[in-house]
């Protein structure tokens, strides 16, 4: 088992979870979190894993990721969480049972308090209800409680990666409550953007792990070096009308914008679809429908400039 950085010296409020996209039931979750440490004069953690637990348990790929691990840590700290703690579920921390890994966590990062989510079920028996886990708890010093359900009932991490994998990126962001972000860096593609009037960033993205929307051009929100976002055209795919290579790509046209970015930052928010993607039988045709595409970006991004700003 991995050593993990002890806490115990401190009284902790925590709550246990993949955590992948922070949605709002994530952050309905959080926040009844912060209010019970407060009652309770508590410190407020969340301890959340470094593998999804489902490639251990099942030994199946995981599933693509949502959010990056450094972006749920500054995300949890701005939603009132003091600690993030990110658990290697490895063989040994899948073996525990409920009853095990409360006096895990109570031993090592000081829990008095365990908030369990709605249908939240942990530990390998996994049989295991809330009064099993409250009777736990009471055995070993834990206050165990089930945090109420999200009045939102169809809020998961799964129907995210269905709505995304669909190119329904503008009902993900809905359940986000925020827009769907990919981090990465500009590297040196083949050029074919700027040879027909529309450069393109190539990017290649911070964490392979992330999950890519389904192939199409979509209505972005771009950010360079950190900066302010500006409008701008993304392309997920194969480019079958200039660079029928095989390998799927993630091209970005940022709107009215010039200069040398390549191995800089870049960051993308998915606002709409557009189209799906299409061959087209010549150069002028795919030039045409480019210029109707930046249109309705333009058209797109507008309407939305403001949304999720307050979160």
């Amino acid at each position: 088992m991995t050593t993990h950085t002890n806490i115990s010296d401190s009284h902790t409020a925590a709550t246990i979870g993949v955590f992948d996209g922070l949605h709002l039931g994530h952050r309905h979750l959080v926040n009844t979190l912060t209010e019970h440490a407060h009652v309770r004069n508590l410190k407020p953690i969340v301890i959340t894993f470094k593998q999804h637990p489902a490639s251990v348990i099942s030994g199946k790929n995981a599933p693509g990721k949502l959010i990056s691990d450094n972006e749920k840590r500054q995300i949890l700290h701005s939603w009132g969480v003091e600690t993030v703690i990110f658990l290697d579920f490895d063989a040994q921390i899948a073996g525990l049972s409920s009853h095990q890994f409360i006096e895990y966590i109570r031993n090592n990062y000081g829990v008095k308090f365990l908030l369990v989510g709605f249908n939240n079920k942990f530990g390998s028996d996994r049989k295991s209800n809330i009064s099993d886990y409250s009777l736990s708890g009471k055995m070993l010093g834990v206050e165990v409680i089930e945090a109420s359900r999200f009045p939102i009932a169809n809020v998961s991490s799964s129907i995210i990666r269905s709505l995304l994998l669909s190119g329904e990126v503008d009902k993900a962001a809905q359940l986000l409550g925020n827009f769907y972000t990919l981090h990465g860096t500009v590297v040196e593609g083949y050029h074919n953007g700027s040879k027909l009037g529309f450069p393109t960033a190539n990017m290649c993205l911070s964490e392979q792990e992330m999950l890519l929307p389904a192939n199409g051009v979509y209505a972005v929100q771009a950010s360079v070096n950190g900066g302010s976002w500006m409008p701008a055209v993304c392309n997920i795919g194969y480019r079958p009308s200039v660079s029928p290579d095989g390998t799927v790509s993630t091209e970005v046209h940022i709107l009215d914008y010039s200069g040398n970015i390549y191995n800089d930052p870049l960051s993308i928010r998915f606002v709409k679809k557009l189209r799906s993607e299409s061959q087209f039988n010549s150069i002028q045709l795919l030039q045409q429908q480019l210029v109707r595409d930046c249109n309705n970006a333009r058209i797109i991004l507008n309407d939305n400039l403001n949304k999720y700003e307050s979160n």
